[in-house]
């Protein structure tokens, strides 16, 4: 019988970047916590998954995917789980990015999408047309003009000086993300792709590179190297 995660994309899963020590640990468990809760995975079974993220302490360095998958005992539609699944690879590449256009892909209102579930077609698909058009990724944006994120990462435009973000409305709430925003460098507001013309600068953050910056979505090219004011508080 094959595992749920498979079957389904019935998993929470947390992508932890290892340095000298695991980078954001305690926002990666709060925030595994927080989506296990809200899908009502048995408590004892959230206990060994934080019991198996506090374990990356001492790891060789590198980027880990631990993924939690629900047991199956009392869950729909059959087959395996209660498993965790730790897989390691070494950290992607830093460079620019180059960012297509996926309209209509950003659903605001798609309460799952705030949790970092294996249920990841949607995302797939975003990056394979992106990168068939040659592009890096794409940008998310709803029908309505609203922009979201990437297939991967969270968005960041510095619009009149100031960096703003989305909010968490059909978007995953990133690690990276949520300590920029915390810091004070950040704010979170609707953006629209409007607006994207009056940008000085586009970023894109997540856990395994942190901040990089975006040269080109769709046909507008941006100047590049304002990111590292991101990166700075990152540090």
């Amino acid at each position: 019988m094959q595992s749920r995660a498979f079957l389904y994309g019935d998993s929470v899963f947390e992508t932890v970047r290892v340095d000298a020590t695991p980078v954001r640990l305690q926002a990666h468990i709060d925030r595994a916590v927080n989506s296990m809760q809200f899908l009502e995975y048995p408590q004892e079974f959230i206990e060994q998954a934080v019991k198996e993220l506090h374990a990356l302490h001492g790891k060789p360095a590198g980027v880990y995917r631990l993924t939690f998958v629900r047991p199956s005992e009392g869950a729909p539609f059959g087959g395996t789980g209660g498993e965790v699944v730790v897989e390691r690879r070494d950290p992607p590449e830093r460079k620019i990015m180059r960012l297509g256009l996926a309209k209509g892909w950003y659903l605001p209102d798609d309460v799952l999408a705030e949790h970092k579930t294996s249920s990841y077609l949607r995302c797939v698909e975003v990056m394979r047309r992106a990168q068939a058009a040659g592009f890096d990724d794409a940008l998310k944006v709803a029908h309505d003009g609203r922009i979201g994120e990437t297939s991967t990462a969270n968005i960041f435009l510095r619009l009149g000086g100031k960096w703003v973000t989305p909010p968490v409305e059909g978007i995953l709430p990133g690690t990276t993300r949520q300590t920029l925003v915390d810091s004070g460098i950040v704010s979170e507001a609707r953006v629209f792709i409007a607006e994207l013309e009056s940008a000085q600068a586009v970023a894109l953050t997540s856990s395994t590179v942190d901040a990089l910056g975006v040269s080109v979505v769709g046909e507008l090219s941006f100047e590049t190297g304002l990111e590292h004011e991101l990166n700075e508080v990152l540090q």
